[in-house]
């Protein structure tokens, strides 16, 4: 009886164990891309973000002066 006990819950552990690794993994999704239509796949976690094109600097017009690396009047936020 103990035997049978001590196997029903190894067996028990083991399916538990192969339950939650296969719960973990990550699977794939077909979509479509756009604009040129085409077939891609990703996972289904997968998030994309609108693109932004062009964004005004920070406190446009106003400039201060920089004097790295050369005397030059610069835009708030701008990173070169």
């Amino acid at each position: 009886m103990k035997n049978i006990t001590l196997v029903f819950i190894l067996v028990s552990v083991i399916l538990y164990i192969l339950y939650r690794k296969y719960d973990q993994l990550e699977t794939w999704h077909p979509y479509l891309s756009c604009p040129f239509k085409n077939w891609e796949t990703a996972p289904s976690s997968a998030v994309y973000y609108p693109q932004i094109i062009y964004q005004k600097p920070y406190k446009w017009p106003y400039r201060f002066e920089s004097s790295y690396p050369v005397k030059h009047y610069r835009h708030y936020g701008q990173k070169y």
